[in-house]
């Protein structure tokens, strides 16, 4: 009876040692889970990413991973990783983020330097590893697969591929200073100046893209370039083969608000082809000075400053 006794007394003080320390069955991380503190958060936790991409991080490759809470804990994103068979190395997003259940926020992530070695990257390997914790200090790492319904990061590394391409055998710049005509009607000639690079491919310039802000005399949608860095180029060269090429813009809006919201308005889109080969848009920010010329002469075109 006593042997009995003794070992009920064993069993008892085994099973406060499995309780009092947390290593029971369910507090096991899920598979790629680690923990830490207070013990590891449950495997399924309810939550999924999604690729977007704002107007404001596209010229700095900045991308948003929308983290999505639907699950009972408020969770907090201490940091996160994105690889990618686009891009070369991991992105890294290490801001806090508070994703309380039933919401989503999101993540600014800078991309690595694309992989243009890759000619056909697969979406569906895009990996996610989010660093999460409770507000109790409980901590897990889970890995997914994000969402891409627009094809955001397939699109981004067509036009860093292309504008790598396209860098390779010229360098595209638009002129800092702006002409602004005054014939009647306020029209201004922005300089788009091309540098052939030396050994390099034949770049074909054939188009510029309209803006939302800025169109072609005639509200046309494109300006036509005829520009090639081949032998033979016709005018606008100096000895070292740069031309330099005017493109006549107006004013597409007069709203203040379109200006004053502007994202992408003083953004140019060039169409190239590289040795023949076409190439995803080309995409060639205004410099600062340019920006604001721009913007002074939308006023003088649309009324808004008075001579």
């Amino acid at each position: 009876m006593r042997g009995g006794r003794v070992l009920l007394a064993g069993l008892l003080v085994a099973a406060l040692t499995v309780a009092c320390t947390g290593t029971g069955p369910s507090e096991v991380p899920g598979p790629g889970a680690t923990s830490a503190g207070a013990g590891a958060l449950p495997a399924e936790l309810g939550v999924s990413a999604e690729m977007r991409q704002s107007r404001t991080g596209w010229a700095d490759r900045v991308v948003q991973v929308r983290v999505r809470n639907d699950g009972p804990l408020d969770l907090t994103v201490t940091a996160l990783r994105l690889r990618s068979p686009f891009d070369t190395g991991v992105a890294t997003g290490t801001r806090e983020r508070l994703v309380r259940a039933g919401v989503s926020r999101d993540v600014h992530v800078p991309l690595a330097p694309a992989d243009c070695s890759a000619r056909d990257p697969r979406a569906d390997v895009v990996v996610v590893d989010l660093d999460l914790a409770s507000v109790d200090g409980r901590t897990t790492t889970v890995s997914l697969h994000p969402a891409d319904p627009l094809g955001h990061l397939a699109r981004i590394h067509r036009e860093d591929c292309a504008a790598l391409a396209v860098a390779a055998g010229a360098r595209l710049a638009l002129d800092p200073d702006l002409e602004v005509v005054r014939d009647g009607t306020v029209t201004a000639r922005v300089g788009l100046v091309v540098t052939p690079v030396e050994g390099g491919p034949r770049i074909d310039l054939d188009t510029v893209d309209g803006t939302v802000l800025y169109a072609p005399p005639g509200r046309e949608a494109a300006w036509s370039l005829g520009v090639s860095t081949g032998p033979g180029a016709a005018g606008g060269e100096d000895d070292a083969g740069v031309q330099r090429v005017e493109i006549e813009v107006e004013a597409a809006r007069c709203d203040p608000h379109a200006v004053a919201e502007d994202k992408r308005g003083t953004v140019f889109g060039v169409h190239a082809r590289v040795d023949g080969v076409a190439q995803e848009t080309v995409y060639l920010e205004a410099p600062t000075e340019l920006r604001r010329a721009l913007f002074d002469f939308t006023g003088e075109a649309c009324g808004w400053v008075q001579e």
